[in-house]
């Protein structure tokens, strides 16, 4: 997977390289969009669940976002914040990681192994059972590895 440096709500820097050695799930997604919302809810559900794993990582990068700048963080802190979502978010400014991965739409899911690569590749939102358990049993198959 190609490395990025992306800034968090708290203006932190976050960078792939730095998660090597854990599962990390990378979920793009918008304030605007319907069924990112609609997903969300249940990607807490999986991040609740390897909360305290240091071997998982989840980070949701907002990307594609209607606002820029100070009028974007604000959006996008409400929207976590009315949500109680716990999850790490970081900006993808310009798109740049998105175009990277070759993300087309909105939400995609990376599933990323200890050693940096991807997996899995999932984009869209159906069924939010389907979504906790396959996502769950990704990463149990790869935390054995």
């Amino acid at each position: 997977a190609p490395d990025f440096r992306l800034k968090d709500l708290n203006g932190n820097v976050i960078k792939l390289s730095d998660l090597r050695g854990r599962v990390v799930v990378l979920d793009f997604w918008s304030t605007w969009s319907a069924t990112c919302k609609a997903a969300f809810a249940h990607l807490q559900k999986v991040e609740e669940r390897y909360r305290d794993y240091r071997t998982v990582a989840f980070l949701a990068i907002n990307t594609s976002e209607s606002a820029v700048g100070a009028a974007r963080d604000s959006l996008v802190k409400k929207f976590i914040d009315e949500g109680k979502f716990t999850f790490q978010v970081a900006f993808d400014e310009g798109s740049v990681v998105a175009q990277q991965y070759g993300i087309e739409g909105i939400p995609t899911r990376l599933v990323i192994d200890k050693n940096g690569k991807i997996q899995i590749k999932s984009a869209g939102f159906g069924d939010g059972n389907a979504l906790v358990n396959d996502l769950m049993m990704q990463i149990e198959v790869l935390l054995k590895q």
